[in-house]
């Protein structure tokens, strides 16, 4: 069952509500986190949770009191939901007050939570690869953040999408950052690449796991970013994510990548991921 928290309150999805003097609604004045679930479990729930903790300290916005703690609180609605696979999103804005650039003080944060039911992408595309554009980065300096703001995001996955893609590869002079929803890795020359973390990209949570799957597998790794003209002659390339786990990309721009099928360094991640999650949550 689709469920919805709103600051204590817990009613199906579509009677949820939060006021329109909320700062999420009018400014974006917040952080949030998506966690996939397995079996009726969530994985990796505290690294999600220590990334949001750090945006709300960057921003200044205090974490929510939560009767138990907010781990607890998270775990046991997803378990009310009765889901199996899904996602789980949270998000803390900086609360509710009379609209202005400058937050009245003494705001207290609001607490937003949905649980919904979302299957797995197509296992046809894991096996064929998918396709990417590219296109400069046009976001904020602070994409480090996990923040609300997303329109930039939006538009250029959109963009994505009508151009018959997955996703939207972004770059800023010359240098591949990340993807609108996702991190990009590419094996160029035999080495396994990514932009190391810094304000220009999300430190991922897959991704992260991505790196530690690369050092068990002694597979050559460097977080070190790739050009444009790198990731177009790639040998291998692909993107990761909470939902989208790791999704070959196999034709960029119109062009093929490697020899137009998922490569053998993306196929082992995928293979060590997959036996990560059994491993974490009792299968998939």
């Amino acid at each position: 069952m689709s469920l919805a928290y709103v600051d204590g309150r817990i009613v199906p999805i579509e009677q949820a509500s939060v006021s329109i003097e909320d700062r999420g609604m009018q400014f974006a004045d917040g952080v949030y986190e998506v966690v996939r679930a397995y079996r009726g479990r969530l994985f990796r729930l505290e690294p999600h949770l220590v990334r949001m903790r750090q945006g709300l300290g960057e921003l200044e916005i205090p974490e929510p009191e939560v009767a138990g703690g907010l781990s607890a609180l998270l775990e046991g609605l997803w378990a009310r939901s009765g889901e199996e696979q899904g996602l789980l999103y949270v998000q803390v804005t900086r609360g509710q007050g009379a609209r202005a650039h400058v937050p009245p003080a003494g705001l207290r944060p609001t607490l937003i939570v949905t649980c919904r039911a979302v299957g797995p992408h197509p296992e046809q595309r894991y096996r064929e690869g998918v396709k990417a554009i590219t296109h400069g980065d046009v976001r904020w300096e602070w994409c480090h953040l996990k923040t609300t703001a997303l329109v930039a995001n939006v538009m250029l996955r959109t963009r994505a999408q009508r151009a018959g893609a997955y996703e939207c590869l972004l770059h800023r002079e010359g240098m591949v950052t990340e993807a609108t929803a996702a991190n990009a890795f590419a094996v160029v020359d035999g080495v396994l690449r990514t932009a190391p973390c810094s304000n220009q990209i999300l430190a991922g949570v897959t991704r992260a796991a991505v790196l530690e799957l690369a050092q068990e597998l002694n597979l050559p790794h460097a977080e070190r970013s790739f050009s444009q003209v790198e990731a177009a002659r790639a040998e291998e390339l692909f993107v990761t994510g909470t939902h989208t786990e790791i999704m070959p990309v196999v034709d960029l721009d119109g062009r093929v990548v490697g020899d137009g099928r998922p490569g053998p360094v993306t196929v082992r991640l995928l293979e060590a991921y997959r036996g990560l999650v059994q491993a974490e949550v009792g299968g998939i």
